[in-house]
């Protein structure tokens, strides 16, 4: 056994985003590429003001057409790099959390996200 603290938030931080990057990179161009056409779709349907977390991007992608990606964490990863760079931006803020819908997202707490200009 090894001594590693239980909690390091670090390396905590570290493990996420290389497990993103490996979704990510076994993950075909096409599907991200698809992704992307959905989610700026999905901002264009949006106003100033509008609430959304990221389960309701993955769910507008699905209504598109968009293929199930090789693994179900693919969604997030791009998500995630989705709203980062929005957020970036400045076209998104976080303005609270609420729990997802979703079964398969079993309840967690998801970021809110406010749009502030498109």
């Amino acid at each position: 056994m090894t001594d590693l603290p239980l909690f390091d938030r670090v390396r905590s931080a570290q493990a996420r985003d290389e497990g993103t990057e490996r979704v990510m990179f076994n993950q075909s161009l096409d599907w991200r590429e698809s992704y992307r056409t959905a989610a700026v779709m999905f901002m264009a349907s949006l106003s100033p003001g509008d609430e959304f977390i990221g389960e309701d991007l993955r769910i507008f992608a699905i209504k598109t057409g968009i293929a199930a990606p090789h693994h179900q964490n693919a969604w997030g990863a791009m998500a995630r790099a989705t709203l980062s760079e929005w957020a970036k931006s400045a076209r998104i803020k976080i303005v609270g959390v609420r729990n997802a819908r979703s079964v398969s997202a079993h309840a967690r707490l998801s970021p809110i996200y406010r749009v502030v200009t498109k």
